[in-house]
């Protein structure tokens, strides 16, 4: 396992050293997110210094038709850049109004048990 970028070994040395460069992996408020699709496990890690998504497909299958909506979410209404931290695709900007989002799909196809770490910033 140690020289397979595939194994279980290099996933989680990937996401302890995403948690130890980011501090809202490690200390941010913690808040979930509500998804139209069950399968589709998605939540926001917020601090001080930086806004992190998470989102994970926990199916078998791909998963094309989803959609993320956060309300009351403390986020200053206006549009904000996604950088890919971890993960293989770009994902699209986040529009906040109103406290929150809606119909908000930063990933246009979720491969199945994929993890998307998303860093969000104005």
């Amino acid at each position: 396992q140690i020289n397979d970028s595939d194994s279980l070994l290099s996933l989680y040395r990937n996401l302890v050293q995403l948690r130890a460069a980011h501090s809202s992996l490690r200390t941010g408020q913690y808040i979930v997110l509500d998804c139209n699709n069950p399968a589709v496990y998605a939540i926001l890690r917020e601090d001080e210094n930086e806004t992190t998504l998470v989102l994970i497909n926990l199916d078998e299958t791909p998963i094309t038709d989803y959609f993320l909506s956060g309300e009351g979410i403390e986020l200053a209404e206006q549009t904000y850049n996604v950088e890919t931290l971890y993960g293989d695709a770009q994902a699209e900007g986040l529009v906040v109004r109103r406290g929150g989002f809606a119909e908000y799909q930063p990933v246009d196809v979720l491969k199945p048990y994929s993890i998307h770490i998303l860093k969000i910033e104005p």
